[in-house]
Order: C-alpha cells, then structure tokens, then sequence
C-alpha cells in the first residue's frame, strides 16, 4: 500500500491561512486578473480542476459564493495599508487601474 507524499502548506504573509502549493498558486494567478481557463492551464490541470479546488477552499473557509470567498481571501493576503494609508499595487490590471486615478 503506497503512501500519499504529505504536502507542504504555504503560509504566505504571515496570514495564519495555510494553502497547499496548488491552491496557493491558483489564488494568486485568479489575484492578478487571469480567469478560471487561463490559470487552470499555467498551472497544468483542467478547469474542472480549478472549480473543484475554489469548491474545496469555499466548504474550508465557509464561502458560500465565490465572491464570499474572495472576500475571505482578500482579507487574509491583500497588502497591508502603506502609512500613508495607500493600497500598494499588486498585479497588471491592479496597477494598469490605479494608474488611471487621478492624484
């Protein structure tokens, strides 16, 4: 009988949300604009996949919708407020978006 390798959880930022690797590198590809189709093939599984790992990650946390979930997500990994109290940028269409603001 094999035995499944054990997988190592990431605790990004220091948020005391543990995510496997997986589910750590589709969150932050779905963070930085890509849709369900596009992160599911960088990361090389189907997008049935990704729908059954934000499924999965939903049911952990108690989301009961996606936006539920990124709520939940948003509030463990954003970036910390800058003191000057301004949101640092993360990701192209994050960035592309607050370039657009007037200062």
């Amino acid at each position: 009988m094999g035995t499944r390798a054990k997988q190592s959880p990431v605790n990004e930022h220091d948020s005391g949300l543990l995510l496997d690797h997986r589910e750590h590198k589709l969150i932050s590809l779905l963070w930085a604009g890509h849709t369900d189709a596009s992160a599911a093939q960088r990361i090389g599984v189907s997008p049935r996949t990704v729908t059954n790992i934000l499924r999965s990650l939903m049911d952990r946390l108690g989301a009961d919708n996606r936006f539920q979930l990124g709520v939940v997500l948003g509030i463990h990994f954003a970036p910390r407020r800058t003191s000057d109290m301004r949101t640092p940028a993360v990701g192209p269409a994050r960035t592309e978006r607050l370039a657009k603001l007037p200062q």
